[in-house]
């Protein structure tokens, strides 16, 4: 069988029903689709012809199992990936290229307090809004004003976290 055929075979049994999730943008990666962001350690860029080649080779590989399906779809809607500028997870290529499963990603950490969240996403538009820009705050004054509005001391972040996600939000601007 060739693989022409194999590919009108799999076509008819509806492979390609998901269209819009085959096309190929600047910031979904090229083998989950997921968006990558490129400031992160485990996005790559695709810069060699190369890569396309590689990429058709595990599909046959795969034996075009549901994920190389997906994949070949986007290769197709694609006629050069570098110019493209087609980003994908490193992750995701090494799971490819292994014949492994297409697993989401997991997300690493503890996961977010809700209230928590609510609480200093509220304070940080509070000092935004109605600061003035000579006012200084120590880590236990803005844990006390979201104390005096109601919150819970469970419900919210303590100074350590309050720190750190500051820092991550505003960087060296605090």
């Amino acid at each position: 069988m060739r693989t022409d055929d194999l590919l009108m075979c799999n076509h008819s049994a509806g492979y390609f029903d998901h269209i819009q999730d085959s096309l190929i943008g600047k910031d979904h990666c090229v083998l989950c689709a997921e968006p990558v962001d490129v400031k992160k350690k485990d996005s790559r860029k695709v810069e060699t012809f190369g890569f396309e080649d590689r990429l058709q080779e595990v599909c046959f590989a795969r034996g075009y199992d549901d994920w190389a399906m997906e994949v070949q779809g986007r290769l197709e809607s694609c006629i050069d990936l570098p110019a493209e500028v087609a980003v994908y997870h490193s992750s995701c290529h090494a799971r490819f290229c292994c014949c492994q499963s297409k697993a989401r990603h997991v997300v690493v950490g503890r996961p977010v307090k809700t209230t928590a969240q609510q609480a200093l996403d509220r304070l940080c538009g509070h000092l935004e809004t109605y600061c003035d820009n000579n006012e200084m705050y120590t880590l236990d004054g803005l844990r006390t004003v979201m104390m005096e509005w109601g919150y819970r001391d469970q419900d919210a972040y303590g100074t350590r976290s309050i720190k750190n996600k500051l820092k991550e939000r505003y960087g060296e601007h605090m």
